[in-house]
């Protein structure tokens, strides 16, 4: 281990140091020699019996052996035993030779091992050293060289400013011991002025008490005006909340009059408005837009000369199963073996088999028209959807028929045709036949709800 394995680094900077040669070999003496030095250089204030004492103990009384090795000596010294322990030759035991090569290679190893001893105790030397004097000063020590100038710039400043200080803490005490002492005549004079101002006071506080005792007369007369004023207005008070009683009393009943009668105009309207609506109407619009029949604008039907979108179409099945599934339960109609469930573009009517035990079978009223072969499958099932949605408007016109016999539809209606068209959708029906006949049925309905709405009061 070399000096310059082991790194010092400036305790300010942190950048590494190089230490000087002189200090490379410090002994101990050498080191407490140091730190003596600046232990007096820095309790410099006279007492030189303090300054040789704490160097006497710095050094101590053998400043080149230390301590722990006196007692190593003293104690190899007081026993007879040698230093070292030798064994002598046995013929008993293994016989060995040392070669020339063997004992270079271990005087060698020795040195090695003393060298690093030696420069491990500089080092511990150095570190003791720099924690001592780092102890005794406000610096952290080591330090480099421009840092160090950096601190003596520092503490010139420091010295200049206390120097600055000093100079105006003298001229204060010079201008301090310039000033004269007391005036006798002013002192004098600001004793007069003190006891007139004393006699003023007093002349003042008289009048003040007079003024007092004129003041509590005044507040006693004016709170007996007061009372006097607080009865009459409380007088006055009552009069006016009878007067203002009375009034609003009159007000109160022609505001009620005029309610009354206002509401009772205002609820005449609104009865006559509300026989006059129809709210099934404003909500399920049943019309027709030249050969197709529509509901809430959607058109019902596929003609030949205008395709209609699926998407319409589904839609307006979707509307009408919502509306018959409204005037099921307007009208309190059990239905034969079908159970409507509208869900918009993909509203189902659930068909109710009796001959296997009321399975429920699901019936979609929409259709995709995709394929040709999906078609003819959707075709067949949307066929059977729209025969079902036919038997539940005509399951409710006899309900209607059996209420009122004068009620007859405009088309009959008989299991898969209504007006003597078919509503399935077939390869043999042509579409302008279809969209007809899904007219026919749209205007059933209109029949149907238009009762409904007539006789709405009269069916409950």
């Amino acid at each position: 281990m070399s000096q310059l394995d082991y790194e010092y680094r400036c305790q300010r900077c942190k950048l590494p140091l190089i230490i000087h040669e002189s200090l490379d070999d410090l002994s101990i003496a050498q080191s407490r020699l140091l730190i003596s030095s600046i232990n007096s250089n820095n309790s410099n204030n006279g007492n030189n019996h303090n300054t040789s004492q704490n160097k006497d103990e710095l050094i101590g009384e053998n400043p080149v052996i230390s301590k722990d090795r006196l007692q190593l000596l003293q104690q190899a010294s007081s026993n007879n035993k040698p230093l070292l322990n030798r064994t002598l030759y046995n013929e008993t035991t293994d016989s060995y030779v040392l070669l020339p090569e063997q004992r270079e290679r271990e005087n060698r190893q020795k040195s090695l091992q003393a060298s690093d001893t030696t420069m491990s105790d500089n080092i511990n030397t150095l570190d003791n050293f720099f924690n001592i004097i780092s102890s005794k000063q406000e610096i952290d020590y080591p330090i480099c060289t421009y840092c160090a100038n950096l601190l003596i710039e520092q503490m010139k400043l420091k010295l200049d400013q206390s120097v600055k200080e000093k100079d105006v803490y003298l001229q204060f005490l010079k201008k301090l011991s310039k000033q004269s002492g007391p005036d006798l005549n002013k002192s004098k004079e600001a004793v007069a002025e003190l006891d007139r101002l004393k006699t003023q006071e007093k002349d003042l506080n008289q009048e003040f008490e007079n003024l007092k005792i004129e003041e509590e007369k005044l507040l006693h007369e004016l709170k007996e005006l007061e009372l006097e004023n607080i009865k009459l207005t409380k007088e006055e008070s009552e009069i006016w909340i009878k007067r203002n009683k009375f009034e609003q009393e009159v007000i109160d009943f022609t505001q009620e009059r005029d309610s009354v009668n206002a509401m009772y105009e205002f609820n005449l309207n609104q009865l006559d408005k509300l026989r006059k609506s129809n709210v099934y109407n404003d909500t399920f619009k049943i019309s027709h837009n030249g050969q197709f029949g529509t509901i809430n604008g959607l058109r019902l039907g596929n003609a030949d000369s205008s395709k209609i979108s699926w998407h319409e179409i589904n839609a307006a099945l979707g509307q009408l199963i919502l509306l018959l599934s409204t005037l099921v339960n307007k009208l309190n109609i059990k239905l034969d073996g079908y159970k409507l469930r509208p869900m918009a573009s993909y509203s189902k009517i659930e068909k109710i088999d009796k001959s296997q035990n009321n399975k429920a079978i699901t019936l979609e009223c929409y259709s995709s028209g995709d394929s040709s072969f999906e078609r003819l499958l959707n075709h067949y099932k949307f066929d059977t959807a729209m025969c079902t949605i036919l038997d539940v408007v005509r399951q409710i016109g006899n309900f209607l028929k059996n209420l009122d016999n004068s009620i007859d539809l405009p088309y009959d209606m008989d299991e898969e045709k209504i007006g003597g068209l078919s509503i399935k959708l077939q390869s043999k029906v042509t579409s302008d036949e279809w969209t007809t006949a899904c007219k026919y049925l749209l205007t059933n309905t209109k029949w149907i709800l238009a009762y409904a709405s007539a006789h709405s009061s009269n069916l409950r």
